[in-house]
């Protein structure tokens, strides 16, 4: 019986001032494709940019400052491009369950 391999995601981590944007005739070609990050749920937003990889991530983070990211999951490829959902943001926007402290 052979040993199973497993595959690891693989993850993008970019600054956001290196996020090429993509108009709607921008060309992926080669090492880069075309990448649609959608907002958080609800918002309707969705932002089209260039990504380096010659396949599509499994994970795009994007660093806003020192103290703010947010993470998208890869969805399916769409004629516009991989589909990227927001999965999470940091610092959270939300108040995060702390357990009760107990005296």
């Amino acid at each position: 019986m052979s040993p199973s391999t497993s595959a690891l995601p693989s993850v993008l981590r970019v600054a956001a001032d290196e996020l090429d944007p993509a108009g709607p005739d921008a060309p992926a070609s080669g090492e880069r494709y075309r990448a649609l990050l959608s907002g958080p749920a609800g918002s309707g937003t969705v932002r089209a940019v260039i990504l380096a990889g010659e396949a599509p991530h499994d994970l795009v983070v994007v660093q806003y400052s020192d103290a703010y990211a947010r993470a998208w999951l890869r969805g399916d490829v769409c004629a516009d491009g991989v589909a990227y959902s927001l999965l999470a943001e940091l610092p959270a926007s939300f108040p995060a369950r702390a357990p009760a402290i107990a005296r």
